[in-house]
């Protein structure tokens, strides 16, 4: 499924809009899930019958669901809080939603090694985010 209903552009190049009601059920399921009202895990699976529904309506909130975090990941350095970042729901959904073909995916491997070089300078962080260092 593209992100984009009905186009092969990969995701990031263009901005795309969806009606106010798709976008509502999108924010009222991320809402949900960042109040803890329903788990990370249960929000992939919802996801994923949603990409397999024959549905429109659920190809759509699945489409503006991995939108928004693919289109906003250029603003989290620069207002999401440290605390936002480190939230575990963040990155695990982030993490499932980069397709493993695409190049985004590939190039974490790399930006991950070139992090754990840099393990000294992190321990700060890691010990603020994580508790506990000693697994990096």
């Amino acid at each position: 499924m593209a992100l984009t209903p009905n186009s092969d552009v990969e995701p990031g190049f263009t901005v795309v809009s969806y009606r106010a009601n798709i976008e509502a059920e999108a924010d009222g399921i991320y809402k949900q899930m960042y109040d803890e009202n329903t788990s990370i895990d249960k929000v992939v699976a919802m996801l994923q019958r949603y990409k397999e529904s024959t549905n429109p309506q659920d190809h759509e909130v699945c489409s503006c669901m991995l939108h928004f975090p693919l289109d906003e990941y250029k603003l989290f350095q620069s207002y999401c809080s440290a605390r936002e970042l480190a939230m575990t729901v963040t990155g695990y959904l982030f993490g499932f939603l980069i397709p493993p073909k695409s190049n985004l995916f590939k190039f974490g491997p790399q930006a991950l090694s070139q992090f754990g070089a840099r393990r000294p300078e992190s321990q700060p962080l890691c010990a603020a985010s994580a508790g506990d260092t000693t697994t990096l």
